[in-house]
């Protein structure tokens, strides 16, 4: 499939290490380089850029230290805000974005690099890539939970600016939507920028007049069960309050019942509905287990068994190898 990813970069400083990190990820994007090229050239970029010299009561330690103390932070942010400009543009079902997802867990696998940041009224020394395991949802990147990435990343498509004098596709909510999913799935991220949980799709009632943007919403939360139904199903048995067990489960599948028959949706998304709809059937008649909760408090026992810490929530006992038998995105070829 052909891409054409085009960034307007007026906005960030036309520095050499800015230059090179928005050069890997657009190479990685197009194919021209893979995940853990991408990852090795952004991590000298940066280290080569902030190389210094630090003094401590020691003496000289020789680190790497940015000449503005938020310098380095700033690389790293810059970093977070470009994938989601570059994403929007990727459609849902292109493996650009594969590509983007294994480069931010190839990260975590580059060489320690220690780098020294002021901190208060004195400098300390941390990883260039931060490594601590606060929960199976930070295991890949803790820095991604920062304040840039938490403001960034919701289920809101990121802002421009892009090139709008260029033919290259419009940023879209449901490609980046495709991409969160494929995060969460990789366990890289959390649901906090969910489109189908706390995003329109979920909060508007479509029983009565619905926005002109709905489409685009609804579009966004049918990637989440495209790229994650399996895991959302897991999540949604693992909450389970009294009552029904799958409470946001059936709301959702009946929001993509009305959608699939609804003369004022594009055919596009009521396509989408359809076959987000064949891939809950299956998700339900298989039981899948994934392991995309236990970043909620979940553990294993006995193999394929997970024991929840909710007492309210049921055990949950699932089939992984028979997602695998028909793919990530659900069907079987005969479903096709």
């Amino acid at each position: 499939m052909d891409l054409k990813v085009v960034l307007d970069v007026w906005w960030v400083p036309q520095d050499t290490t800015n230059m090179v990190i928005i050069e890997a990820i657009q190479d990685l994007a197009h194919g021209r380089l893979d995940p853990d090229g991408a990852a090795h050239k952004i991590d000298e970029a940066i280290f080569s850029a902030e190389r210094g010299v630090v003094r401590n009561d020691d003496g000289i330690c020789s680190v790497a230290v940015p000449d503005d103390p938020e310098h380095l932070s700033y690389r790293r942010g810059f970093l977070l805000q470009l994938l989601p400009r570059v994403v929007a543009q990727i459609p849902a079902d292109h493996p650009g974005q594969d590509r983007l997802v294994e480069l931010l867990k190839s990260i975590p696998s580059l060489p320690e690099r220690q780098i020294a940041v002021n901190w208060g009224d004195g400098t300390q020394t941390e990883n260039l890539w931060a490594r601590e395991k606060v929960n199976d949802y930070q295991k890949h990147l803790t820095f991604m939970e920062s304040r840039v990435f938490g403001f960034m990343w919701k289920w809101k498509c990121p802002g421009g600016p892009y090139d709008t004098e260029s033919d290259a596709p419009r940023p879209s909510l449901e490609n980046y939507a495709a991409f969160c999913a494929r995060l969460f799935v990789a366990g890289i991220y959390s649901l906090e920028g969910c489109a189908i949980g706390r995003a329109p799709f979920a909060t508007i009632n479509h029983s009565r007049a619905l926005p002109d943007d709905y489409d685009e919403h609804a579009c966004a939360a049918a990637q989440w069960i495209i790229f994650a139904g399996a895991e959302l199903s897991e999540v949604c048995a693992w909450n389970a309050q009294p009552g029904p067990r799958w409470k946001d489960w059936d709301s959702w599948r009946v929001k993509f019942q009305a959608i699939s028959e609804a003369e004022n949706s594009s055919e596009h998304c009521r396509e989408l509905a359809d076959r987000t709809l064949r891939i809950m059937g299956r998700v339900e008649e298989d039981d899948v287990t994934t392991g995309g909760a236990r970043g909620f408090g979940m553990s294993y026992q006995d193999g394929d068994t997970i024991v929840s810490t909710n007492p309210e929530a049921r055990n949950y006992v699932g089939k992984k190898d028979q997602w695998d038998e028909y793919g990530q995105d659900g069907l079987s070829d005969n479903d096709e």
